[in-house]
């Protein structure tokens, strides 16, 4: 039975998938000049009726809804992550390393030496060479979008917001 249940389910994600690439490879070749068809991949991946799973369980506990199952996800790597930390180089070096790493933070702000400014043509440059048919992030925006959808129009947004970055010498959490 646990068999079947595997198959069902494997076959339930390929044909959404499926039908997700039919649906984008449609948009991405009409999108130049048809702006509606971009906006309805948006709605698409907007909508709530998806295939994700209703449940998960964490730690002996159901998570029953999209934030709780995310907040799982992060708790699940995030004790990954630092458990293999610990694990790998010990706590001693993994305290030597931070400290090497304000020492080395706090030398570069001591030189004052402003970084310099992104343009408009780096930034394009950088778009047009990121990698296609990647996983979305947590806003369901992928490199597509950025490459084939409008990019002169965001475009001075991106520029801006990377120059902010710069000038504050800090990446926002969002």
């Amino acid at each position: 039975m646990q068999t079947a249940k595997r198959r069902l389910r494997s076959a339930q994600r390929r044909a959404y998938a499926s039908q997700r690439i039919a649906l984008t490879e449609k948009i991405m070749k009409s999108s130049q000049s048809d702006n509606k068809l971009f906006h309805k991949l948006i709605q698409n991946q907007r909508r709530s009726d998806t295939s994700n799973p209703d449940i998960m369980v964490f730690n002996k506990n159901a998570l029953d809804n999209s934030e709780k199952i995310s907040d799982g996800w992060r708790d699940y790597f995030s004790e990954l992550f630092n458990n293999d930390i610990e694990n790998e180089i010990g706590a001693e070096k993994l305290n030597l390393v931070k400290i090497q790493n304000e020492i080395i933070e706090s030398i570069e702000k001591e030189n004052l030496q402003p970084i310099e400014r992104a343009t408009v043509d780096e930034v394009k440059s950088s778009i047009c060479k990121m990698k296609t048919g990647k996983s979305p992030d947590v806003n369901e925006i992928s490199s597509e979008h950025f490459k084939y959808n409008g990019p002169e129009e965001i475009l001075p947004f991106i520029v801006f917001i990377i120059n902010l970055i710069f000038d504050n010498q800090d990446v926002p959490e969002k």
